[in-house]
């Protein structure tokens, strides 16, 4: 007993192949599609849409370079203009300024780590580390707006302009 009909022979005297059999829309595919994460757009290869490193970024999942370069430059620059205004310079030893700067860094490091957000993770360690460095940095220590001040500035609104630029979606 043969499953299907019997091979029929061609002009040539040899048998006839036979074809492969498709299944129809009603039959289920041999392997399901692959769920889309959420806050990804649906489609996939077959639509021209492959999710990559850019688009899960969307979904807070990966670190968001610019970001990062934006909100440590903005934080540099905040620093360096209002180091004589936080005393940073001027207390001996580790004031009650810096001390809020260091909580608020931890509190953005750990709702990151929580929440599996890893740039603001990242955001809160090099804000931490920017506010414990600011005495070693000599920001505030001369009055006046001094020469470090002004290289820290400088160093900020580069990174925030970096930072921007980075951020910026092609026209298209």
């Amino acid at each position: 007993m043969t499953n299907g009909p019997e091979p029929r022979e061609t002009q040539s005297g040899l048998p006839e192949r036979p074809r492969p059999v498709r299944p129809t829309p009603d039959e289920p595919r041999a392997t399901p599609p692959l769920p889309v994460p959420p806050g990804l757009p649906a489609g996939g290869a077959a639509s021209g849409t492959v999710p990559s490193a850019r688009n899960l970024g969307a979904t807070g999942r990966s670190l968001h370079h610019a970001a990062v370069l934006t909100v440590l430059g903005l934080y540099l620059l905040l620093l360096a203009l209002l180091a004589d205004q936080l005393r940073l310079g001027n207390t001996q030893g580790f004031g009650y300024q810096q001390w809020a700067g260091v909580l608020l860094a931890a509190v953005l490091l750990l709702t990151g780590a929580l929440l599996r957000i890893p740039t603001l993770a990242v955001i809160g360690l090099l804000t931490g580390s920017l506010t414990l460095l600011a005495d070693y940095l000599g920001l505030g220590r001369s009055p006046g707006f001094g020469g470090r001040q002004a290289i820290a500035a400088a160093l900020g609104v580069l990174l925030l302009i970096t930072g921007c630029l980075r951020g910026r979606k092609p026209v298209g």
